[in-house]
Parts: structure tokens; C-alpha cells; sequence
């Protein structure tokens, strides 16, 4: 059924995938009604194929662009269904041929556009590129449409240069130059003109010039009979006719089967008919074998001689009427191999013939190799020489010539260096770290179930690979692996284009917002899912780039730290910062015990301190920021899963609770008496504790001190273990290593191999803090510290190092960064031991006239189980991070029940800036679709509680910034710095606020 109409051109009855439906051609495209319908406009229509005429089924292949897809539709119309293919086929080929050129123009604008942009710079016209350089990168984008639409969004959209896309893609250019520079051979096959029939049942020849060339070259006996004949007596389409007839060209047909019958006799062409090349020997001379190696009759005399005759099937010439057809073919082979290679090589002589054929066939594993004969030397006075020897010998303790047995080594000297070798080895698995494997086991099978479920049930895996969300994530995609590209070949090329670098890694920082635009356009969960999973190889290169980019920020801070510094800069101003941007993370507090959540759920604002005024710091905490090693952060208590605050307890006013003086009491009694420890060392504790008695300061009416009960474990020195605690400066050593791995091993369920000691150092004991004097009133106790700065508070029982807290000494203040303890002491409770000797810390500094000093012990999430044994210390205080200001606990925890992102001050719950959901109905700005430009940003909207906002700060303040240009090593201001790194210095600003100009910022 063929039915025309205005609206529809077309409508056809076809089978698609063994379904059959009505296939509509209108004027945008074509259309397939069914019970799964789908529309394909035309400008992705690429090629058509059909098959042969004459075959059963008729069928139409139709190849598709954006995304990549074959439709093959079957026409069954018991008549008319070739009728219906061709004029199906005759309109989607106009709609190619459309595309095409559309395409071969907008490639020409591309071209000329690109070249325009780079003409003010280059001293030639355009590009600089001559004619033929540009054609050739125009045939390279229409032959790849996916890298001209690239070339479109980067090179034409302004976004990187010409000379920028091409780089890396001369393999690309070099081959299309080949290609159109390489001119084709002389065809391989013989020679056969082949009729065609017609619908009228006549055979017919197409005689073209390219047909008629070959004929001569494979035939000279039809040049000669052309030359002869042509125009007089005959004309050329005579010539042709009456030789398409005669005995001559049946003769020359490649088929020796042809029946000659057909032929008819011509007084022409039979004059140049010859015998037929049937003889015992060929009638032309063959092409000598110069490489006997090469010659499969060298050795044909050989055959007969060991009774390995040739059959009756390998000898030339017992099937007499197949000798002229394959002589024909040894002819045909011997023309190409003389037109390709040439004519035969000079002969040479016997002598170069013969080490040629030796140099082939010596094969070295085969040859008897001898090694070469010492040269042996006359000695003078050989007594002498030996007599020294024995003589040197004894005094050594052994010689070799003074016993008739081979030397030995003495075993124990031997078993001794093994010893020693292997107490230098690792261990880097012991039984004790192979866990229940029950877990694992069990969590690898729920995802190969889900993955089979929704293998099952992905019945739209059609509809995302065709939605306009997929076409934005293809472009997303198709971007940022040429960032990626770009960044890696400028990072490792030398010299290195530090702009460029920059420039690359500003775009590759967008890649997350886009990848979430992108997955924001989905209409389904489902789709949304099927995104992201497409994008997450493009977001782990962005991962790699960006921990690149962060480790040479490390590397350019630790340099610049040696740098010597120009007069203008004071040489008091110790703060040195590298704005890092906003990140984010994995949650370590919505996990299991011990577990980071899945996904990036927890955000936060960072710079790296390359050194740092302990003055500065103090006042950075008291806003909220927090260090890790080098790198100082503030959460985005707008965007994070889970909402911190800072929290500090007054010391002073410090009075602890039972269940607190308990744990305490019976850590003495541990230390005064032994016990056993409940999966802890066996070695370190008696197996048989002795009765202890009852405490002295138990009684409802004792006085509870903490400096005295916490000293008391200390000076005991018949108690049955030894407990040392002291504070000394941060710094490396294997035994602090050693138990960082246990605790993270057991503890938080890392692997040995993920420990590394540069990571520990980086973690733990390298700082930006500098140690500056700490003044005294009353004069300095010897278990205090002298200067302000980094801190290991280690604790050692009987010498053993049991645990280490890491705390910074601060103006007024005592800050907990972190706590790992020996797993086998996990039944002492030192989390809670360590706080209190922590505020037994700030107390006895307090006391010897340091000042008001406050113990800050991190951050308190209000539903976080593994945070409620903070509220058990009171009276402490929780920051609110709009105004800067502590607020008692209790009065905080009450709003916090209410909200969990709360304004103290306000009393109110904090707005949070949380996307849409996939599938929800939302509005898409343009810079939505995956696309990047030079304005696009990745800002919190709005900014964070408690910044600033990075695009309207104050001018005044701008004006007090100092910067410093590390290239240079020059004082910048703010406006005299370039624009391309003042987006890094607002939001630095924006997040420091009024505190910005205690700090050197360090732009790399």
C-alpha cells in the first residue's frame, strides 16, 4: 500500500524487528506506527543499504547519528513491495544527500570562521595554513561528525584555539594527507567484462574509458586489432559490438568454461586469433625466480629421488584444456608483480647469492655456541704468588687452598644475614586482618541481584539512548575528555604552558555542575541513573586532575616555603594561604560503624596553609574552620548531609559526671592493679588481678579533682603497671606508624595496603602551625609546653605505646584534632581517658597563668550517634555559624531537635540549597546543557552561613588583600591581579571574611 497525501508523503506496510506497523515518510522525517512507535527526524539520517534486486525478503537498511543506531525495515507487499523499497529509498536519499551538504558547508564556515579568529595573531592569512592543510582538516571533520560538532562547541564557541584542538590530532591529519596523496594500483582481478540484463531481457556491456584502458593493457592483441581498424573500416561502438561477439573475446573470458558456441565467426577478429596455449611448455617466457628460497620447483628433482612423486593433481599439464586459462592467470600475476615491484634485481654474484641464502637459514638457537678461549698469562715468580695468598688466608681466618674441600659458609653466619634480611620485610598481611567474609559476600550478591533486576526491567533503554538528556550528556562527555586531554598533554609536555594548564583545569572544576545539570534533565529515576553511570568515568578522570592539581599545590607551598621572600613583604607576616575552591566528599558520620557513605553528601570550603600564625589559627576556629595536616576547612552547613558545629567546653567550669569519674577510677585501678583486658594484650595485663581496694575518693561527700586523680595513675610507683603521658613536639617515628595502621585497620576497617607513611605524615605531623613562646605568670611546670604550635599527646604503658592524641596549643585554647589508640586497650574507654586528660591539659596551663584556656574538641553533629559522648562534657558551647558567636549547649540542643541546619541567634531553621529530584518539574537555564563557557561558575546559591558573598564584596576590604605571585615572588594587590585568578581570591575572601587581610594569599 502506497498512499500520498499533503500532510504524509508516504505510507508503507513493513515489518520492524518481526513487528509489523505502517512506515510514514513526512517532511521532517519518517515515522514507525506500531505497538512501539518511534520518530526519526531526517538530520540523522548517515546511509542507506538495500538489498540485491531480485532477492527475497526486500529490505531497506537505514544507519542513524546521535546516538549511533541501524533500522531495518522488511517491505511486505506481496507485489509491489521492490516498487515500494525504491521510492522509500528515493526520498530518504534526497534527505542525505541534504545532510551532506549542509554538513560539507557548515564545515567550510567552521574552517574559514576559525581561521578568521586567528588572523590578527598569525603573521600569515588565517591560520597561517596553506590551502591544501586546510582542506585536508576539513575532510577529517565531515568524516567524523562527532569531532566537527566538537570543533563547533570549543573552536568556533571561543573556548579554546585552533592551533589547541589540533594538538594531539597530527595522527589524524598525517593519515588524511596519505590518504588523498596515495594514488590506487592496477586492480588485481582479471580482466572480464560481465553483460548485464535489462527488464527487457536484453544483455548489455558498459564500455567505459577505464574499461577499455584495461582491456588494452591485458590484452595487447586487442590494442593492435583497435589501431588497425579504428575509425577505418570500422567505427568504435562497431568495433566493440562485433568484438563482445567474436571467437576472440571468448577466448579471452576468464572462465574456461564458456560455451563458444555463442560466438560467431568474424573476418575481422579471427585474423588475430591464435593457437591455443596448450603446448608443453608456455608460449611466453615466465618471470625468472631470483630467491631459490622463494622457488617451489628448486627442489622438485628431490621429490622423485625419496618416492615423494607429484600426484596426477599437482602435475602441470594432464588437463590439457585448463593449461590456456591458467597460463592466462601466471601471465595476469606476473604483469601486477612487475608494475608494483618493477623489474627484476641485477643479478648478483655466487658468492653474495650464497651468504645471503646462509644468512637466511642459520637460525642461532641451533648453532653450538663456544665460549671464547682465555688468553692465558705468564707469570713470573709463581711461588711467591701463592705464598702470598696462603699467607693473607691465615691471617683472615680461612683459605680456600689451605683445604681439599670446597669453601663453605659457617651455617650460623649464614642463618644470622637471613635473620637480619627478613626483620627489614613488612608484614602486610597478618591473620588477624582477614575478617568475616560474610559481609562482603553478601553485599556482592545483592549487587549482582539488583543488576539483574534491572537488566530485567530496562524496557526504556531506548528512550534515554534517543532524549535530549543523552544528547547533553554526550556533549557533557564529548567536552570534558577534551579538557582532560588538553590538561594531561600541557601538565607533562615541556616546557610547560602554565596558562593553558590553568585555563583547563577552571573548565575540568565545572565538570561536576554540569554532570548534575545533565542528570537533572532526566524524566525518570531510572534515566537519571542510567546518566550518571554513563558520566562517572568522566567524573573519576575529573577526581585524578583535581587530586593532581592539589598535590602540586602541595608541592608549590612546601617550595615556596624556602623561597625567599622580597623586602616589601614584612618579615612578621607568618600566615601564607592556596585558595582550593569548594569540594566534596564522602560522609564518615552517615555510615555504618567505621564506614563513609556512597555518595559525595558532605561539602566544605578549603585553602592550604602553606605556614600559619597559631594567633591566625586560633581565630579561624573560632569561625568554624578546622585543619587536616595542611588543609584548613569549613563545612557548608547549607549543603551537608550532616550539619557540624564547632564545640568547646569551658575548662574551668568543667565538672564531670558519674559515668565520666568512673571510667576514670577504673583506669587507675587498671594501672594500680592489672586485670585482664577484654580482647587487649595479654602481655601487658596480669591474668590474674588482685583484689583492689575500695577507692579512696568514692563518697558522696569527696571532692571530686581532676588534676589530682588524673596526676595519681601517673607518680604510683608500686603500681603494677608503668603509665607515662607526655606532651611532645609533632613529629615521625615508626612506633607512631605502626599504631596509626592498627587503629585504622581494626578500627575503621581499612586494609594494610592503604596505609602509607607519606599519608600519615601528611595527616598527622607535618602542620602549617609555627611554634611561637608561650608566657607564664607563675612560671612554667615542666609537663607543659614552652611554645604554642603542633602537639603528639602520647601515652605508653610499661613503655608501650598504647595511644597518641594529636592537639594544637593555641592562644587560650587546647584544640583536639584526632585519637588512635592500640585496639588491644579498646576496653579502657581511652576515647573518654584522653578527653579528660585533655582538660587536665588546659587546666594546669590555666593555673600556671596562661590564660583563659578552653578545651575546642571538633565538631558536634547533633544526630550523630557516634558525636553524643561530646554532650556528656558540659559546660560547653556550640558555634553558630551565621554569627560567629558560642552558645550554650543546652539552649543550642534545644533548637537543634527542632532543626537540624539551625540559626542559634535566629532561632530558626537555615534554608538549604538542595537540588530538584529527577523527574521533578524544574526550570534549566542555558548553561544547563552541559555546554561551558568562560562565565560559568560552581558557587553555593546562596553562600554558605557565614560567608560572604564572592560576587559583591566589599571594596574596602578588597583594598587591605595581599597577594603574593609565586612565578615573581611580587606583592600583588587585588586589582592589579589578572582576572583569570580572581574568581579563586573572591570566594577565598568571601569565606574569610573580615579575617582575609591577616593572610598572605598565595597565588601558584
Amino acid at each position: 500500500m502506497l498512499v500520498s497525501s499533503r500532510a504524509t508523503a508516504m505510507e508503507i506496510k513493513v515489518l520492524y524487528k518481526k513487528q509489523e506497523g505502517v512506515l510514514k515518510i513526512i517532511e521532517s522525517g519518517f515515522e514507525f506506527k506500531s505497538l512501539n512507535s518511534f520518530h526519526v527526524g531526517f538530520d540523522r539520517l548517515n546511509t542507506l543499504f538495500a538489498s540485491k534486486a531480485g532477492s527475497t525478503p526486500v529490505r531497506l537498511k537505514v544507519d542513524l547519528l546521535d546516538p549511533q543506531q541501524s533500522l531495518t525495515f522488511t517491505f511486505i507487499h506481496p507485489t509491489n513491495a521492490l516498487s515500494e523499497r525504491e521510492a522509500a529509498k528515493e526520498q530518504l536519499t534526497q534527505a542525505i544527500a541534504g545532510n551532506r551538504a549542509r554538513a560539507s558547508s557548515q564545515i567550510d564556515r567552521q574552517v574559514s570562521g576559525s581561521a578568521g579568529t586567528s588572523a590578527t595573531t598569525s603573521p600569515h592569512p588565517g591560520l597561517g595554513l596553506s590551502k591544501v592543510d586546510l582542506e585536508i582538516r576539513k575532510k577529517v571533520l565531515v568524516k567524523d561528525p562527532q569531532l566537527a560538532k566538537l570543533h563547533r562547541d570549543l573552536v568556533i564557541g571561543g573556548v579554546i584555539t585552533e592551533d589547541e584542538f589540533w594538538q594531539g590530532r597530527q595522527q589524524l591529519l598525517l593519515l588524511e594527507h596519505l590518504s588523498a596523496s596515495q594514488k590506487p594500483g592496477k586492480p588485481s582481478t582479471l580482466v572480464d567484462p560481465r553483460p548485464t540484463s535489462s527488464q527487457a531481457g536484453e544483455f548489455t556491456i558498459t564500455i567505459t574509458p577505464q574499461l577499455v584502458q584495461d582491456i588494452f593493457q591485458e590484452y595487447p592483441v586487442v590494442r593492435k586489432a583497435f589501431i588497425e581498424n579504428v575509425p577505418n573500416p570500422l567505427a568504435e561502438s562497431d568495433f566493440w559490438i562485433r568484438y563482445f561477439h567474436s571467437h576472440l573475446f571468448a577466448r579471452h573470458r576468464a572462465s574456461s568454461r564458456v560455451d563458444a558456441n555463442d560466438a560467431r565467426n568474424d573476418p575481422v577478429f579471427d585474423q588475430y586469433l591464435e593457437e591455443a596455449d596448450d603446448g608443453l611448455e608456455p608460449r611466453h617466457a615466465q618471470r625468472r625466480v631470483y630467491d631459490r628460497l622463494l622457488d617451489l620447483g628448486s627442489t622438485q628433482a628431490d621429490h622423485d629421488a625419496s618416492g615423494n612423486a607429484l600426484d596426477i593433481t599437482m602435475q602441470a599439464g594432464k588437463v590439457k584444456a585448463a593449461l590456456p586459462l591458467m597460463r592466462r592467470f601466471n601471465e595476469h600475476s606476473q604483469r601486477l608483480l612487475s608494475a608494483t615491484v618493477g623489474d627484476a634485481p641485477s643479478v648478483q654474484g655466487e658468492s653474495g647469492a650464497q651468504d645471503n641464502y646462509t644468512q637466511q637459514i642459520r637460525i642461532d638457537d641451533l648453532e653450538h655456541h663456544q665460549e671464547a678461549q682465555p688468553v692465558r698469562l705468564n707469570m713470573k715468580d709463581r711461588e711467591q704468588y701463592y705464598t702470598n695468598m696462603i699467607l693473607d688466608g691465615e691471617a683472615g681466618g680461612a683459605s680456600a687452598l689451605q683445604s681439599d674441600t670446597p669453601h663453605m659458609l659457617d651455617t650460623a653466619q649464614l642463618a644470622h644475614s637471613i635473620r637480619e634480611g627478613l626483620e627489614e620485610w613488612d608484614v602486610l598481611v597478618r591473620a588477624d586482618d582477614i575478617h568475616d567474609t560474610t559481609p562482603a559476600t553478601r553485599e556482592i550478591e545483592d549487587g549482582l541481584r539488583s543488576t539483574a533486576q534491572i537488566a530485567a526491567h530496562d524496557t526504556g533503554a531506548a528512550h534515554v539512548a534517543t532524549s535530549n538528556a543523552m544528547k547533553a550528556a554526550i556533549s557533557c562527555h564529548t567536552a570534558c575528555t577534551e579538557f582532560l586531554r588538553l590538561y594531561w598533554s600541557s601538565k607533562l609536555s615541556q616546557p610547560r604552558d602554565t596558562g593553558k594548564v590553568d585555563r583547563m583545569v577552571d573548565f575540568i572544576r565545572k565538570t561536576p555542575s554540569k554532570v548534575d545539570a545533565v542528570v537533572k534533565k532526566a524524566q525518570t529515576v531510572h534515566e537519571a541513573d542510567v546518566l550518571r553511570q554513563a558520566l562517572q568515568p568522566v567524573l573519576n578522570g575529573v577526581k585524578k586532575v583535581l587530586a593532581n592539581e592539589q598535590q602540586s599545590f602541595f608541592c608549590c607551598c612546601i617550595i615556596s616555603i624556602h623561597l625567599p621572600f622580597p623586602v616589601a613583604i614584612s618579615t612578621t607576616m607568618s600566615s601564607i594561604i592556596v585558595p582550593i575552591g569548594y569540594s566534596g566528599s564522602s560522609c564518615g558520620y552517615c555510615g555504618g560503624d567505621g564506614q563513609r557513605s556512597e555518595k559525595e553528601e558532605n561539602y566544605s570550603y578549603g585553602f592550604w596553609a602553606v605556614q600559619m600564625a597559631c594567633e591566625d589559627y586560633r581565630q579561624l576556629i573560632d569561625s568554624g574552620w578546622r585543619r587536616s595536616g595542611g588543609y584548613i576547612y569549613n563545612p557548608d552547613r547549607t549543603r551537608t548531609c550532616c550539619p557540624q558545629y564547632t564545640i568547646k567546653l569551658d575548662a574551668a567550669a568543667f565538672k564531670p559526671q558519674r559515668s565520666l569519674r568512673q571510667e576514670l577510677h577504673r583506669f587507675n585501678r587498671w594501672i594500680r592493679f592489672g586485670g585482664d583486658l577484654q580482647g587487649g594484650d595479654t602481655a601487658a595485663a596480669t591474668t590474674t588481678p588482685t583484689a583492689a581496694p575500695k577507692d579512696k575518693h568514692k563518697g558522696k561527700n569527696t571532692t571530686f579533682d581532676l588534676l589530682e586523680c588524673v596526676k595519681e595513675s601517673q607518680h604510683d610507683n608500686h603500681a603494677n603497671h608503668n603509665l607515662e603521658v607526655s606532651l611532645e613536639r609533632a613529629g615521625y617515628t615508626d612506633e607512631k606508624f605502626e599504631l596509626f595502621k592498627a587503629y585504622q585497620v581494626s578500627i575503621h576497617h581499612e586494609t594494610i595496603s592503604e596505609q602509607r607513611k607519606d599519608s600519615f605524615k601528611r595527616f598527622l605531623v607535618d602542620g602549617p602551625l609555627k611554634y611561637s613562646p608561650i608566657t607564664y605568670k607563675h612560671g612554667r611546670p615542666v609537663s607543659m609546653p614552652s611554645h604554642y604550635g603542633q602537639y603528639h599527646h602520647v601515652y605508653r604503658v610499661d613503655g608501650k605505646l598504647i595511644a597518641m592524641g594529636v592537639l594544637d596549643i593555641l592562644p587560650e585554647c587546647v584544640s583536639s584534632v584526632y585519637l588512635m589508640y592500640h585496639p588491644g586497650y579498646q576496653s579502657l574507654n581511652l576515647g573518654k581517658i584522653s578527653a579528660l586528660f585533655e582538660v587536665a591539659l588546659a587546666l594546669e596551663m590555666r593555673n600556671a597563668g596562661a590564660g583563659a584556656v578552653d578545651l575546642y574538641m571538633g565538631y558536634y553533629i547533633h544526630d550523630c550517634v557516634k558525636m553524643k559522648y561530646k554532650a556528656t562534657y558540659q559546660p560547653s558551647y556550640l558555634l553558630d555559624a551565621e554569627s560567629n558567636t558560642f552558645y550554650p549547649f543546652t539552649q543550642a540542643a534545644a533548637i537543634l531537635d527542632k532543626h537540624k541546619n539551625a540559626s542559634f541567634e535566629r532561632g530558626v531553621s537555615i534554608k538549604v540549597d538542595g537540588g530538584s529530584t529527577p523527574g521533578e518539574t524544574h526550570s534549566v537555564t542555558d548553561s544547563d546543557d552541559g555546554s561551558y563557557s568562560e562565565d560559568d561558575d560552581n558557587l553555593p546559591s546562596p553562600p554558605p552561613a557565614g560567608f560572604l558573598n564572592p560576587r559583591a564584596l566589599p571594596k574596602q576590604l578588597l583594598n587591605q588583600i595581599k597577594i603574593l605571585d609565586n612565578r615573581s615572588m611580587r606583592l600583588l594587590t587585588y586589582f592589579t591581579l589578572p582576572h583569570s585568578y580572581r574568581s579563586q581570591v573572591d570566594d577565598l575572601v568571601a569565606a574569610l571574611g573580615d579575617k582575609s587581610p591577616n593572610f598572605v594569599i598565595l597565588i601558584t
